[in-house]
């Protein structure tokens, strides 16, 4: 009887291009009853959804947040690029609306253009944001490279919002940094050495090439047109190799020269503090080593040390987070692997944007410079950076009794980290920066590679990561204390 009335039901539902419940006959002491085995198919049925989208979902939701923390931002740098141009091409979509969108996106691991306009048709949330419109990839692409130097100032406002609210302790702050994935690979690099190999053998095979074609025109074969047609691509392709190397070259030397300037400037700086020099390098005579090695894809990129002993195009990103709410407070990044120069330059990026200074900030051994801890511009905060790298612990020296009047910097370190407060101290390091590049790389952004190219369009793109990282922060807050919370009954439809 049971087996009738499946059948029956297929025959139904091919017949009618319906889903129907399934009713099939079971016996209980004698007595036939009927129950459904699952719940009836209605996705062919025709489903009137509410004009206003707002109602599915609730009302603490993160979108309703993040447009109404959007509608309160100071956007006249974005704003101000579509003026004069009314009634040229088509109306461009609300600005203020493509930023909540993409925002809501990088929040949501989703930063390609193509997986943010999938999102705008299959997303309830980017619906709502968007009133049901789907810019499309090449629309999204245009937004981002007309305003992504504004992402700076859309990281500051965020920052600004949660200092505001209180949220901005700086207690105690941690500073790191981690090597991401630039967008080149590292087999389209190559060294000084091999661009100088080059540069001196390729004009030669392509005399070589062009002697091939004149002797395949004294002769009378008919392939012989083919195979100098050919040559002839072979050639062209190879002098616009030479050229771009040359350029490569040419940039590799300048950076060299760059560098030995620099070397220079601080070498001459400690003369004058009275400090002995061996040697000042003269920046006009200065060339690259020989290995030194520059990518054709993004030749702002470096080769650097990655997790697991690998070396991979990449770029040192740097954060500094705050121990309250793990809000990123300061951001950069740079094209050293090393992050011993960056200790000051990020805590001052923290008084720059907050006007303050933390009281306690703390770094790993990578960090640590004689000039950095006795620098006076760092000397109103509490450092802890080691001297020495966990996986290679020299004798501490015991934290009580008189300190020693002639002892170094870095004994003077290690003697604070010995004490008991110092070790309770610098143990929080990892609880308040490291789970951050976890929630940035992999568990909630998955942003493990720059999308754009260059220095400082990197930059930006990491602005506007490490904002919409704040925004989620923030979000979390708001759902602990209601009195700071906005309703979505004020984002206006």
């Amino acid at each position: 009887m049971a087996k009738d009335s499946i059948v029956q039901h297929s025959n139904l539902q091919l017949k009618l291009d319906i889903s129907v419940p399934v009713f099939v006959e079971a016996k209980n002491n004698g007595k036939g009853l009927k129950r459904t085995l699952w719940r009836p198919q209605l996705n062919r049925q025709l489903v009137l959804l509410p004009p206003d989208l707002k109602p599915l979902l609730p009302d603490d939701h993160f979108v309703f947040f993040l447009m109404s923390t959007i509608r309160h931002f100071e956007l006249s740098g974005i704003l101000d690029k579509y003026e004069n141009k009314a009634g040229i091409g088509r109306p461009a979509y609300d600005p203020t609306m493509m930023l909540t969108l993409i925002l809501y996106c990088y929040c949501n691991g989703t930063s390609s253009g193509r997986g943010i306009e999938k999102l705008c048709r299959e997303s309830i949330p980017c619906r709502i944001i968007t009133g049901n419109q789907t810019p499309d990839h090449d629309t999204i692409a245009n937004y981002l490279a007309l305003h992504r130097e504004q992402f700076n100032n859309i990281f500051q406002q965020t920052l600004e919002l949660a200092d505001r609210f209180g949220l901005v302790k700086l207690k105690h702050v941690s500073v790191d940094g981690s090597k991401i994935h630039a967008n080149a690979s590292k087999h389209k690099a190559m060294s000084y050495e091999r661009m100088c190999e080059k540069v001196e053998k390729m004009p030669k095979d392509i005399e070589m090439a062009q002697a091939r074609i004149i002797s395949l025109r004294k002769q009378a074969d008919p392939l012989s047109a083919a195979e100098e047609e050919k040559i002839r691509q072979e050639i062209k392709f190879q002098r616009k190799r030479l050229t771009k190397i040359k350029r490569a070259k040419k940039r590799l030397e300048r950076r060299a020269k760059a560098k030995t300037k620099a070397e220079a400037k601080e070498k001459n700086q400690l003369l004058k503090k009275g400090r002995k020099i061996r040697k000042i390098p003269n920046p006009s005579q200065a060339l690259p080593e020989p290995k030194d090695q520059i990518n054709f894809t993004d030749p702002d990129s470096r080769i650097m040390g990655h997790a697991g002993g690998e070396f991979e195009q990449c770029y040192n990103a740097q954060i500094v987070v705050d121990s309250h709410l793990q809000l990123i407070v300061a951001h950069d990044v740079v094209q050293k692997g090393n992050d011993k120069k960056l200790l000051e330059p990020m805590l001052a990026q923290v008084h720059t944007r907050l006007g303050r200074h933390p009281d306690t900030a703390s770094a790993d051994a990578g960090y640590f410079s004689e000039q950095a801890i006795q620098s006076e511009s760092l000397s109103s905060i509490e450092l802890l950076v080691p001297p020495d790298r966990e996986t290679h612990p020299r004798t501490s020296l015991p934290g009580v009794g008189r300190i020693p009047k002639d002892i170094s910097p870095a004994d003077r370190m290690r003697r604070k980290l010995s004490t008991k407060r110092g070790k309770e101290m610098y143990a929080q390091r990892k609880c308040i920066v490291e789970p951050v590049y976890g929630q940035m790389k992999h568990s909630v952004f998955g942003f493990d590679q720059f999308s754009w190219r260059g220095l400082q369009n990197v930059r930006n793109e990491w602005s506007l990561v490490c904002a919409a990282h704040n925004l989620c922060k923030l979000h979390r807050a708001v759902l602990k204390s209601p009195d700071m919370c906005y309703s979505p009954q004020t984002v206006a439809a």
